[in-house]
């Protein structure tokens, strides 16, 4: 069950802040009794191990000991990490743009909670046909043009190409552009992009 919301719709967040969080009781039950388990273990298997450097332990001993530390280990890092992750924050600054549950809904792992526009750069989705998708090694450069902003162009960054085609048989290119200082880009815009190729193979718009 979702706890808390820490950010609303529409508000600011920077990098690292407690966005929503579950409840953390069974959570932190499981790491207390594992970090109890983890101190033993480690304290009775360095004396093992310790022994066994002095020549007084055989080596089945010290192979047990080496093996019990190793698991106990693995078992306590990853409640603690469960633990931690009973906190969802923000992995970049940025704007909360939507949110998937309610406070006290039910989440399952790997479901997405809330979504957020990265306030670094935006992304440029367009559909290549296969007849672009097999020349994309003579791509040289991509920019775009936004028509509320005439007579501006703006430098992009590929992302990648997906390898499948959808149903329309176009490929899904990936563009990143970054924000551009004085001018006021939002998510959600259209924009029209240019694909340079390398010299004498013209370009496409």
């Amino acid at each position: 069950p979702i706890l808390r919301f820490n950010a609303e719709v529409g508000e600011f967040v920077k990098k690292g802040e407690v966005l929503a969080e579950i409840d953390p009781r069974d959570y932190r039950l499981q790491y207390e009794a594992t970090k109890a388990e983890y101190t033993q273990v480690t304290e009775e298997s360095d004396r093992v191990i310790e022994l066994y450097h002095r020549k007084s332990v055989p080596v089945n001993d010290y192979d047990k000991a080496v093996a019990a530390k190793q698991r106990i280990a693995s078992l306590y890092h990853a409640n603690l990490n469960a633990l931690n992750d009973t906190k969802l924050k923000a992995p970049f600054d940025g704007y909360v743009q939507k949110k998937f549950f309610d406070a006290h809904e039910i989440v399952n792992i790997g479901t997405p909670v809330l979504s957020m526009i990265n306030n670094d750069y935006y992304e440029v989705n367009i559909d290549i046909p296969s007849s672009d998708f097999v020349r994309q090694d003579l791509f040289k450069a991509f920019s775009c043009t936004i028509d509320v902003f005439p007579g501006q162009v703006f430098p992009l960054e590929l992302i990648e190409i997906t390898r499948k085609a959808n149903l329309n048989q176009l490929y899904r290119m990936r563009l990143r552009l970054k924000p551009v200082p004085g001018v006021d880009i939002a998510a959600g815009m259209s924009v029209n992009v240019t694909i340079e190729y390398n010299p004498n193979e013209g370009a496409l718009t």
